[in-house]
């Protein structure tokens, strides 16, 4: 009975042994995975030329953990780059995001970017605003920014172009400061380009919104404010507006290059405090009386009669 007992207890020592041999194994290959996707994590703290080279070696991930300055040389992200920043991070001078659109409009390039900082704050801000120099500035490819903060002084905090796609979300867009140093443009999209900004702020600029050739805004769920301009409109652009406050602004909540010329602006769901228009410019596409909640200065009260009297069924149309 020994014997047969000792045989049994050996092989259920081989059996534990085994056993606990293959946990080891796969808790090995765990953590080989684990170190294999942190060595592709790189922490980055160089100049624009290094981060060109970091970016042609495809990683996983770029985290900035501080202030970078560059003066020579934009900071350049370009194809499926995903990047993080640190809570003292801050890319100083213009930064460019570069993808390309095919001819269905589909993006080749889709980055992304999380509790980034960029700020582009020259000290000439005359020169900035004369030039119309851009912070962030995207063309071409998908682009999605999450918590992020984008500062100008004069120029354009955000300028998009060439059929982009960028998606803002629980970002701070503004100027450096008032006056002179307050950014021109608050979001500026060209060129068919295609922009969402939802849960954000954006304050201290001329205009906050602005959109032209036959391109398309949305903005969601935002404030807007201390602005001369909250959405401007001009050749075939597309604004559409939701469930956001507007208020603080200087001269026009709305503003419109030519009289009905063919661009389109709704807002619902909003709440609008300041001069409703600017000039005499109006969208050929208009709708502002859906769930809207807008509180004129007194002295700006015909403004909103004038809007009524003009919108007749046959002087414009239902946005698309």
């Amino acid at each position: 009975r020994l014997v047969k007992l000792g045989g049994r207890f050996s092989k259920l020592s081989a059996w534990n042994m085994q056993t606990h041999a293959v946990h080891m194994l796969r808790a090995l290959v765990l953590v080989l995975h684990v170190e294999l996707l942190l060595s592709n994590v790189v922490d980055f703290g160089g100049d624009a030329l290094d981060l060109v080279k970091l970016i042609e070696t495809k990683p996983r991930k770029i985290r900035f953990h501080e202030p970078l300055t560059s003066l020579s040389a934009p900071w350049q992200f370009h194809g499926d780059v995903s990047c993080e920043g640190a809570k003292s991070q801050q890319l100083r001078g213009e930064t460019r995001c570069h993808g390309a659109a095919g001819p269905s409009g589909a993006t080749s390039a889709a980055g992304s970017f999380e509790r980034m900082s960029f700020a582009r704050c020259m000290d000439d801000h005359r020169l900035a605003r004369e030039r119309q120099l851009p912070c962030l500035n995207i063309s071409g490819g998908g682009w999605s920014f999450s918590q992020c903060y984008v500062v100008s002084a004069g120029g354009v905090a955000i300028h998009c172009m060439c059929q982009s796609e960028a998606n803002f979300s629980a970002c701070k867009i503004e100027g450096h400061g008032l006056g002179p140093k307050r950014c021109s443009r608050g979001v500026f999209a060209m060129d068919q380009s295609r922009v969402r900004v939802r849960g954000s702020k954006i304050r201290n600029s001329l205009f906050a919104i602005l959109g032209t050739d036959a391109a398309k805004i949305c903005v969601d769920e935002s404030r807007i404010h201390n602005v001369s301009y909250a959405f401007g409109t001009d050749q075939n652009a597309s604004v559409f507006v939701d469930n956001s406050v507007v208020s603080e602004v200087k001269l026009g909540v709305c503003i419109s290059a030519d009289v009905l010329q063919f661009s389109t602006l709704r807002i619902t769901s909003s709440i609008l405090q300041g001069p409703l228009w600017f000039g005499e410019g109006r969208p050929l596409h208009l709708d502002l009386s859906t769930n809207n909640s807008i509180l004129l200065p007194p002295s700006h009260e015909s403004n909103l009669q004038s809007y009524k009297n003009r919108k007749g069924p046959s002087a414009f149309l239902t946005p698309p």
